[in-house]
């Protein structure tokens, strides 16, 4: 007997933000930067909303394979002549600046780490896409795969 997939999507208002690597004080104490962790804050405040988190959509935390989708849409930089604008919000035009997608991709993996799955290591296969569009915002797709790990 074949066991239904399960999957969840969760939207993060705001500009994405991506994972910035650990920053360490004058006496070499490491830390999170401001930006990073508050972005991590939200991702998990969104995964653990009542009304639409996780637990809303049907999810619990996994140990299976899971497949992440992430997308970061960041705002049309209003220094754009409208025909650029238009362009960018058709998708013709796409964002090569920060963040980066690998590292708004790791963050949305540890973000959820204890919240969605067991571990970021279940994470195997994942998509991440950045794109342009009037309402910045961080989409984030979990969709559990096969048996559980071993």
């Amino acid at each position: 007997m074949m066991s239904q997939s399960r999957s969840a999507l969760l939207v993060i208002p705001g500009p994405p933000v991506g994972k910035a690597r650990p920053r360490f004080t004058r006496n070499g104490k490491p830390y999170t930067p401001a930006a990073t962790a508050a972005q991590e804050q939200a991702i998990a405040w969104a995964a653990k909303d009542a009304a639409t988190g996780l637990a809303a959509q049907g999810w619990t935390l996994t140990s299976k394979a899971v497949s992440l989708t992430v997308r970061l849409y960041l705002r049309i930089p209003r220094s754009y002549p409208k025909k650029w604008r238009e362009r960018a919000a058709a998708g013709l035009i796409w964002p090569t600046g920060k963040p980066d997608a690998d590292n708004g991709l790791k963050l949305a993996q540890d973000s959820l780490n204890r919240i969605a799955w067991e571990d970021d290591g279940q994470v195997v296969r994942a998509t991440v896409e950045k794109r342009y569009d009037e309402q910045p915002r961080t989409e984030i797709v979990i969709e559990e795969l096969g048996e559980k790990k071993t």
